[in-house]
């Protein structure tokens, strides 16, 4: 475990919590010292082994497009308006963000500045924020598809990753926001969900950890 200050503020005192996760690389690269760094999200689950190839890659998020107007803002405070057909055709990334070590720390001070050069950023702008790093840095990105969300929790999990980021009334992250409510303290019966789906590995997972806790 690795203790960062919080970096949630902007230069201007907007606050903006995925800033931290920029935060994350900043503070992991003093103390890494493995080749890659592999960024994800708290809402992830593994349930596979991960393959990736030896470049900087990330995962493919199909609503990422540098003509959205949130894109286009930092495009032309970067001068990179020319280059929207270059981002979209290597850029349409998010988390897992591969990263090499040895590089993390100059993408996370350009991701940094280029951040900071929105007033009121909402959630999507940092996933923009870093594909424009990346274009500045000419860093070249490998797209992967290693990752399945929980959007359609009763697809086949057929894929090593699972991000959690939407959910309904059997499973859904933002049930636990309110003090005292965790998931471990919740009851499923995994005997009638079908197996093999996204929502049965993430109740499993989840009484795995359950078990856990119980013991410690």
């Amino acid at each position: 475990m690795i203790e960062a200050p919080s970096h949630a503020r902007l230069p201007n005192g907007w606050r903006y919590l995925p800033r931290n996760t920029i935060g994350s690389l900043l503070a992991a690269g003093h103390v890494v010292e493995d080749e890659y760094i592999l960024l994800c999200d708290p809402d992830m689950v593994f349930t596979g082994q991960l393959a990736y190839p030896r470049t900087f890659a990330a995962e493919f998020y199909d609503y990422i497009k540098y003509s959205d107007p949130v894109a286009t803002q930092l495009l032309q405070k970067t001068c990179l308006t020319a280059s929207i057909n270059d981002l979209d055709k290597e850029y349409r990334i998010g988390v897992p963000y591969l990263i090499y070590t040895r590089d993390c720390m100059r993408v996370a001070r350009r991701w940094q500045a280029v951040m900071d050069l929105y007033e009121a950023p909402k959630w999507v702008e940092l996933m923009y924020a870093y594909g424009i790093a990346l274009k500045l840095e000419n860093i070249g990105m490998t797209t992967t598809h290693i990752m399945v969300s929980n959007y359609n929790q009763g697809q086949v999990c057929e894929r090593p990753l699972i991000h959690y980021c939407y959910g309904d009334s059997t499973w859904n992250k933002r049930m636990f926001i309110k003090e005292g409510h965790s998931p471990v303290q919740q009851q499923w019966n995994l005997g009638a969900i079908p197996k093999g789906t996204v929502l049965y590995e993430l109740l499993r997972q989840v009484q795995e950890a359950q078990a856990f806790f119980r013991v410690v």
